[in-house]
């Protein structure tokens, strides 16, 4: 049972300004907002890229300043977020934070808060996926209540199975989690202001003629209660692919 999919270059780091609401030096439980702030020794990921280490495990939000970004239109690649900085959260994940769109809020080991633009979409949806594959069945289970949107049936399957594999099972195995590295690369192929269609793409291994190709993963998100939520597909239809080419993308 998957949500819709899609899937995530480096920018210059962001300064690291403490957050009043942190304390640091504290270890809260999961939707406590007394966590560490800042950024600390930077590790890059399996490509070689830079990944920051924030000092709580659940990331670090960054300071907001809102931008003006430019009409979204179906045929022209739509802004990349403002001061993007990849952070590595939860298991290992690395997800992407902007000091324009979001996250505003690091609530344990959940990222809430998102701008209701395309990119504040695509960052939502980077970061709901990403963290739900690298968190143990505890952890996921407040994020499926809180942060997705699926059929009666498909929560029901979930909960079964978060029921019978136990709180403590983790979602992805260590060595799986060590080879997610950042996308490449987001596209928006639908956009609303309650709706949104996301397709990120990954560096693979070249083709067997040595030609570029990124593995593509396709996600929605709908906008309900206040921020942007995961939500599941209803049908089997495979979300992943292949592209050979960025052009019509947003790197980021």
């Amino acid at each position: 049972m998957t949500a819709d999919t899609p899937s995530p270059s480096p920018q210059s780091p962001v300064t690291a300004i403490p957050n009043p609401s942190s304390a640091p030096g504290q270890r809260p439980d999961a939707g406590s907002n007394t966590q560490p702030a800042g950024i600390g020794v930077p590790t890059t990921d399996r490509l070689g890229r830079r990944i920051d280490i924030p000092n709580w495990v659940g990331g670090w939000a960054l300071p907001q300043t809102p931008v003006e970004h430019a009409p979204y239109l179906p045929i022209v690649a739509v802004d990349a977020p403002a001061g993007l900085m990849w952070q590595r959260v939860n298991d290992g994940v690395a997800v992407p934070f902007s000091t324009s769109d979001g996250p505003t809020t690091i609530d344990g080991l959940q990222a809430v808060g998102f701008a209701r633009t395309p990119q504040g979409a695509a960052l939502a949806a980077a970061q709901i996926f990403y963290r739900l594959a690298a968190v143990d069945n505890r952890t996921a289970q407040r994020m499926f209540d809180e942060q997705t949107v699926m059929l009666p049936a498909q929560r029901q399957l979930v909960d079964d199975q978060l029921r019978q594999e136990g709180p403590g099972k983790h979602r992805t195995p260590a060595d799986a989690l060590s080879y997610i590295s950042k996308t490449d690369a987001f596209r928006l192929l639908s956009y609303a202001e309650d709706f949104a269609v996301v397709e990120f793409a990954e560096q693979s291994p070249p083709t067997d003629d040595g030609k570029p190709r990124w593995g593509t993963s396709r996600h929605t998100v709908v906008w309900e209660g206040g921020d942007w939520k995961l939500k599941f597909q209803d049908n089997d239809t495979d979300q992943r692919g292949y592209t050979s080419t960025l052009g019509g993308w947003t790197p980021w």
